[in-house]
């Protein structure tokens, strides 16, 4: 898939939590990408994007990593490499990713010894094929999904009236940005009236 966008993998993984049945809700906070950070049926959830295999984690001012230490899972979703067409999404323990942000860092500054810490840490999912310990081995799981857009909704699939009432609360609750505990949503049937001038022609 061509042109694809890191919100695209956002919005992806969010999107996969969802058909599983979970409970989605964007976090809201001063410094924090849109979608980076989930409240997935009330877990929180780290997204970290990668386009070229190795990802991002941004710092605090003391130097420690920021967000993912106060996650309950780290969440990465990267291209595959053998097939453009898919999505790899790997669900990590967020303690395996602070262990391996710190082996990092030392290897920076044992590089860099003048290298400052308030930069970004990259970390990649790889290594060598011999390497036991590439990150990739350490996921919770791992998922392969479709990397084109997937419709809220298929067009050929024939919805109840109750899936269709679910569906349209859990997505007012997301674009609200609140749980599905926190919004109502009524559907009414409001009978049609008469016009004014089809009532007069009536008595005519």
């Amino acid at each position: 898939m061509t042109g694809l966008r890191r919100a695209d993998l956002r919005d992806c993984v969010s999107r996969l939590y969802q058909a599983n049945g979970s409970v989605v809700r964007e976090i809201r906070r001063r410094g924090i990408v849109p979608g980076s950070l989930l409240d997935v049926s009330g877990r929180t959830i780290a997204v970290r994007t990668s386009l070229d295999r190795d990802f991002s984690i941004t710092r605090r001012s003391d130097g420690s990593p920021a967000t993912i230490s106060s996650a309950d899972e780290v969440v990465v979703i990267t291209p595959c490499p053998h097939d453009p067409s898919l999505l790899e999404v790997y669900a990590f323990d967020p303690a395996v990713i602070v262990e391996r942000f710190w082996q990092s860092v030392a290897a920076q500054k044992a590089q860099y010894p003048a290298i400052g810490e308030k930069g970004p840490v990259f970390i990649g999912l790889d290594g060598a094929e011999e390497d036991k310990e590439r990150l990739s081995t350490k996921a919770r799981w791992k998922k392969l999904v479709s990397a084109e857009p997937t419709p809220l909704r298929s067009k050929s699939a024939k919805e109840t009236l109750d899936q269709f009432r679910r569906r349209v609360h859990r997505e007012f609750a997301h674009v609200v940005g609140l749980s599905e505990n926190e919004v109502a949503v009524e559907l009414r049937i409001v009978p049609l009236r008469p016009s004014a001038k089809s009532e007069s022609e009536g008595f005519n």
